[in-house]
């Protein structure tokens, strides 16, 4: 059995190198571990790199050990083994924000960042660490797809009409209808546009699957019973098939139709993972499936939901940088040169006497900041926190003739934001600029669950208070 190693987003963590040896170790081990921790790095540096993940090999004069740094995407991936050469072994990020947080943030924002499944080996192994709920919100929205797109293909129909239809047995007719007195009843067959019944009674049984293991989890929050509800849609759309467990001749079979759609393919993939109950990776007992999701999308996303509904309130309109509503491009002479072509504000609310520029910074800053004073922060935290400033300020650039407040939005645990938001220190302001071109600096978070109303009324009054 392979080896897992568990990580939380913008996290660190040592292993001892003693996990990629396999067998026993000489009593000079310390040559072979760093050997083989050198390998790890070049083989999976690559991999590790997609998900903003850093290791290094370190020696303390007595163990060698590796020391994982760990980005702002989430999932799980396979790890070359440096003995094996095969990915024996596996990575697992976790949300710093409870799973249970990120359910009812996920049912608000209509899933619109959800855990992204991955073409790659499975782990090895895994442990239960993601809620089960997470794998029916990847995967139903592959059965919905599958189904829309479900081919309908023409049937032969044998059957006694009233009237001739497409090829008439007449010798039929003659010997058996003719002489039974049943001149009305004319033997045909014809060509009748069916649905694949095989395939829509195996994605019944899949989407009852899903519902009884959804069903069980009724204490995981809102999200759970809106998954219950969206799978129920699904049952509907199947009802009319008696559900039917696949086989594995089934996938074999349906897996050898040529030039078959990327969508049919994800959606029989879905279906044979449910069946075979393979978990994401860091959910199931059995070999996981690997997965990621970038968490700077999903707060963005998070904000945008909650601006979404200050905007009216505020007499403003929301414009989204997801959506190209925000661009703003360079004009760079001759226009081959330059470096960055656009600056892409995350969200921007418009009212006919201002203008907010939100940025969504899913990063550890509020904390760090709320914990220590600013000379006790680290250099690195403390020049990262200035590109932020210096980013969002170059954003006020772009607008003229009206008030500017640009806002830096961090995520924070809902404990913490109802303890700063009870003390009065749940946001930050400062002004920049003189004379007319003033601009208004605010800096603040937002928890990654809790009331979305108490959250909205906060960020109304915060964005409508007068300079």
């Amino acid at each position: 059995m392979g080896s897992l190693i568990e990580l939380v987003d913008h996290g660190s963590k040592t292993e001892d190198a003693i996990f990629l040896a396999n067998g026993d170790l000489p009593r000079d081990r310390h040559q072979l571990l760093a050997s083989l921790g050198r390998q790890f790095v070049r083989a999976n540096r690559g991999a590790m790199a997609d998900f903003g993940v850093s290791c290094e090999t370190d020696f303390s004069g007595r163990d060698v050990s590796l020391r994982f740094h760990a980005g702002s995407v989430v999932g799980a991936l396979p790890l070359l083994s440096p003995t094996s050469g095969r990915p024996d072994l596996g990575l697992v990020i976790q949300p710093r924000f409870s799973w249970a947080g990120i359910g009812s943030v996920l049912g608000v924002t209509g899933w619109k960042v959800v855990p992204q499944l991955l073409g790659l080996p499975l782990l090895p192994k895994s442990e239960r660490k993601v809620p089960l709920w997470v794998l029916s919100l990847t995967l139903l929205p592959r059965l919905e797809a599958l189904l829309r797109r479900l081919d309908r293909k023409f049937a032969s129909c044998e059957e006694d009409l009233r009237a001739p239809k497409g090829q008439v047995r007449w010798t039929e007719y003659a010997e058996r209808r003719v002489g039974a007195f049943r001149f009305l009843d004319v033997p045909c067959r014809f060509p009748l546009l069916k649905d694949d019944g095989e395939l829509k009674a195996a994605i019944h049984h899949v989407l009852l699957t899903h519902r009884g293991s959804l069903q069980s989890q009724m204490t995981g929050g809102p999200v759970v019973s809106q998954l219950l509800d969206y799978c129920e849609s699904l049952i509907r759309q199947v009802r009319d098939h008696s559900p039917r467990r696949p086989s594995g001749l089934f996938f074999n079979r349906w897996s050898r139709i040529p030039l078959q759609s990327e969508v049919f393919r994800q959606g029989l993939q879905a279906m044979e993972w449910s069946v075979e109950q393979r978990g994401l990776a860091g959910l199931g007992e059995l070999e996981g499936i690997p997965w990621r999701m970038a968490m700077e999308d999903f707060f963005e996303s998070w904000l945008e939901t909650l601006c979404s509904r200050v905007a009216p309130l505020l007499g403003g309109v929301l414009k989204r940088g997801r959506l190209g509503e925000t661009v703003a491009a360079f004009s760079w002479e001759p226009a081959f040169s330059g470096t960055q072509r656009s600056l892409v504000p995350d969200l921007v609310i418009e009212r006919e006497d201002r203008v907010i520029v939100v940025d969504a910074k899913y990063k550890r800053h509020w904390e760090e900041l709320e914990r220590k004073s600013w000379h006790a922060l680290g250099e690195e935290t403390k020049e990262a926190h200035r590109h932020d400033l210096l980013q969002v300020l170059a954003y006020s650039t772009l607008f003229s003739g009206k008030m500017i407040e640009v806002c830096l939005i961090y995520p924070c645990r809902i404990e913490t934001w109802q303890s700063l938001r009870n003390r009065g220190r749940l946001s930050h302001e400062a002004t920049v600029g003189q004379g007319e071109r003033q601009i208004r600096l605010i800096l603040t978070a937002v928890p990654m669950a809790g009331d979305v109303e108490e959250i909205v009324s906060h960020l109304r009054l915060l964005f409508s208070k007068e300079p």
